[in-house]
């Protein structure tokens, strides 16, 4: 169904995009433009270029920190994404095909952990901080993990970790 028969169907609201038959709100945007599923590309190469729409797509806010309400802007965000994923490539030897268990509250600096992970193609395992140290252990084990990634509050759940 393209865009314009989607929007003028008797069952979506035009205002709010509710859809009355599926009883679902889906977006009034035009669809996204995905590459192709064998491309190889990776979720940074992907996303960078998105933030491009904007007038001025560095100053444009990436992340807000609910608890503090400290505002990160993109061009800042992918700043500290670089540093970091140039700091663990050198200092941690991280690298394509590295696994990580990352053991995190929602914090402003997971984003940025993620994405310098992400642009070095090593592989997340997200985990619950609210896991049990069995559950931890079992997750670690799976996942096969080079590193661990947790704030200090966590971390004495790692140290059973082989």
């Amino acid at each position: 169904m393209d865009e314009r028969t989607r929007i003028s169907s008797p069952h979506i609201d035009p205002k709010s995009g509710f859809n009355r038959a599926s009883m679902t709100f889906p977006s009034l945007k035009p669809p996204l433009l995905l590459p192709p599923p064998n491309a190889a590309v990776s979720v940074s190469t992907y996303v960078l270029p998105l933030r491009c729409n904007s007038l001025r797509p560095n100053l444009v806010t990436a992340i807000i920190d609910a608890a503090t309400g400290h505002l990160l802007s993109y061009g800042e965000f992918i700043h500290r994404a670089q540093i970091l994923a140039t700091n663990l490539t050198i200092v941690l030897k991280l690298s394509k095909g590295d696994t990580t268990l990352v053991l995190h509250p929602n914090l402003i600096q997971v984003p940025i952990l993620y994405f310098a992970l992400l642009s070095l193609d090593v592989v997340l395992s997200p985990v619950n901080p609210l896991s049990t140290c069995s559950e931890l252990t079992r997750l670690f084990n799976i996942s096969n993990s080079s590193i661990i990634f947790a704030v200090s509050l966590v971390a004495e759940k790692t140290h059973e970790f082989h």
